[in-house]
């Protein structure tokens, strides 16, 4: 690309003090360290999709684990994020949702075997659970897990999510699957 000029050192200095990028100390890497956020309740998809928009800041630097939305609650997804890009995989299943054998496609044996491990699982979610480990610094890793818990499903939420009702659910239709 011979064609691009150089950028101004100057403009882009001015452009980093509006946007108040120099205001900050550099950090080490020593302030970077990590967190774990785990809950078994589902994620709000809407909330949860309001809370990467709203609070994933340039100080978080990678999310990733699994998760699982109100609105897809068979789902096992893959979540991967850096910067400002989010991944959502599909890995496969529940055994919460398999048990059931809505597709008919399990032996009688197998199914059992399905209950039997569910046994020691919580007794209305099953095996589904979130937990993704969140790597950055301190105060980015702080308010992204608080915008986490915030996008959890309410007492009141999960009766209805029981129930089986619907969630406004903003996330892409077809996700990817390994």
């Amino acid at each position: 690309m011979k064609d691009v000029p150089a950028p101004s050192l100057p403009a882009l200095k001015h452009r980093a003090d509006i946007l108040g990028l120099t205001d900050r100390d550099t950090a080490t890497a020593s302030d970077v360290d990590c967190l774990i956020f785990c809950d078994q309740r589902p994620f709000h998809p809407q909330r949860l999709f309001d809370a990467c928009r709203d609070h994933l800041g340039t100080g978080l630097y990678r999310t990733k684990g699994y998760l699982w939305l109100a609105s897809r609650a068979a789902h096992v997804l893959l979540w991967q994020q850096a910067g400002s890009q989010i991944s959502l995989e599909l890995t496969g299943h529940w055994r919460a949702d398999l048990v059931h054998n809505y597709h008919g496609k399990l032996l009688p044996e197998e199914v059992a075997h399905l209950r039997t491990q569910l046994e020691k699982e919580h007794p209305v979610f099953g095996d589904r659970h979130n937990e993704l480990t969140l790597i950055g610094l301190p105060d980015a890793r702080e308010a992204f897990a608080a915008a986490l818990q915030g996008a959890i499903c309410t007492d009141e939420e999960i009766v209805v999510w029981q129930k089986g009702g619907e969630f406004p659910d903003p996330w892409p239709e077809t996700l990817r699957q390994m």
